[in-house]
């Protein structure tokens, strides 16, 4: 008969931790936010670490004497072997210079066991003919758990909560931040970038320009900042977008290809080809869903760390098996967007149509009520972008910061909701026909390639 396997576990490695803490109170900080209750195997020295950080928590006493006070009120130190047994764990203190080297064996002792439960579960679902795509968002589940930290689990206090705060705010002090910027330098002086776990919808009516706000946005960030970025594509084939990326890139439009010459022809194929080296992923399955979705990005975050994911757009995703209507049908897939920006600890933008009701006012200018028709999503969102282009409605000019503009090529961006900011409005220049979006700002605007 087979031996049956252990759990991966370091019981004695575990009975240093706690010694150390118990001995030296001041080292808990230093392991708080590394270790959940659940990294200990042992049940005792989980009531034992649930103690110690129960008394963290509340600004108590953590050391030896206070930890058995608070056993012995809970009816809990018997179960542990009685004071004892903390005095043993003490008294096996040698090498606190090593707490650090502790942590992370206990910590990949810890993975290990959940890798083990984990793929157990999927072999079960393998073995019951369960749906291939639960199966595979599992599994994906499985592989980015083991390759994410695991210090968040079971909870984080608020002080080292307050630590990363300061750490970020430190960040946005001296130009940087945790997410990614928007490649546009009036925007992101407006939203300071998109934070990692936002959900940012871009709204707009059809030709407003959504796909093509969203593609810019991601060419620049791969181009500029050599930024890895998903691109899910429910509506255009992959080569449809990479002709988009091209033209950006060349500034021409695809539909004057055929008027080229050889020369301009070659020209044109070489600037091309400068975009084969950025980091841009597309998914262009057609009908997915939003388990798809997860599942997909989830493996390509572990395939190549991206950074930001575009997903285009949500109304044309679906929930797989009919969950009632389309409103909560939407609902349900905003809610998932959200849990999947805080599962890779990314930004996601996520491009929404917006009701027919913009047509019915006068000027058709876009608001939130028209985004909360399509179920919660503007309430699921932390930053909201609706698009407005006075040229598609034949508007020759129109009012922005007090002075009158020409209409055309220029693109209005009301920040309608940013929950980490203020809201406001952002001029932009735009070419759809070249696919591109430029700063409103002459410096950096990048005109059309009229050689060709």
């Amino acid at each position: 008969m087979k031996p049956v396997k252990q759990l991966p576990q370091a019981i004695e490695i575990e009975d240093a931790i706690l010694g150390i803490l118990l001995d030296q109170p001041k080292a808990l900080h230093s392991v708080i936010s590394k270790l959940p209750v659940d990294a200990f195997y042992s049940h005792k020295n989980q009531v034992i670490y649930n103690a110690i950080s129960e008394q963290f928590s509340a600004s108590r006493p953590t050391d030896l004497i206070s930890i058995n006070s608070k056993l012995q009120a809970e009816n809990k130190l018997e179960s542990i072997g009685g004071i004892n047994a903390l005095m043993d764990l003490t008294n096996g203190v040698v090498n606190t210079a090593s707490l650090d080297y502790y942590c992370e064996v206990v910590s990949e002792t810890y993975k290990r066991r959940l890798g083990i439960i984990k793929a157990t579960e999927l072999v079960d679902k393998l073995y019951g003919g369960d749906e291939m795509v639960d199966n595979l968002s599992l599994a994906n589940e499985l592989t980015l758990s083991l390759s994410n930290e695991t210090s968040n689990v079971g909870g984080i206090h608020i002080s080292n909560s307050l630590i990363e705060l300061i750490r970020e705010q430190e960040m946005e002090l001296s130009g940087e931040f945790s997410g990614c910027k928007s490649g546009f330098k009036d925007l992101d002086n407006q939203i300071l970038g998109f934070k990692n776990q936002q959900v940012v919808i871009v709204a707009g009516r059809p030709g407003m320009g959504k796909t093509t706000f969203g593609i810019n946005v991601a060419y620049r960030l791969a181009k500029h900042y050599s930024t890895p970025v998903g691109f899910f594509s429910l509506e255009m084939s992959h080569t449809e977008l990479t002709k988009k990326f091209a033209a950006i890139e060349a500034q021409i439009s695809n539909s004057r290809i055929n008027e080229l010459d050889e020369q301009k022809l070659h020209e044109y194929f070489r600037k091309a080809q400068a975009i084969g080296t950025l980091p841009i992923h597309i998914d262009d399955k057609p009908n997915a869903s939003i388990d798809d979705i997860r599942a997909r990005a989830i493996t390509m975050k572990r395939r190549h760390d991206i950074k930001l994911l575009v997903i285009d757009y949500i109304q044309l995703i679906n929930v797989g098996k009919n969950k009632g209507n389309r409103e909560q049908e939407i609902s349900e897939i905003s809610r998932k967007i959200k849990l999947l920006a805080k599962e890779l600890n990314i930004p996601i933008i996520a491009i929404a149509q917006l009701s027919r009701q913009v047509e019915a006012s006068d000027p058709k200018i876009p608001f939130l009520h028209h985004l909360r028709e399509s179920g919660s999503i503007e309430q699921d969102a932390d930053m909201v972008l609706m698009l407005w282009r006075a040229e598609y409605y034949d508007y020759p000019e129109f009012e922005f910061d007090s002075r009158m503009e020409d209409s055309k090529g220029k693109c209005v961006c009301f920040v309608r909701k940013n929950r980490n900011g203020e809201t406001g409005r952002v001029l932009f220049r735009n070419n759809l026909a070249l696919s591109s979006f430029y700063d409103i700002n002459v410096d950096n605007f990048i005109p059309p390639n009229l050689d060709f």
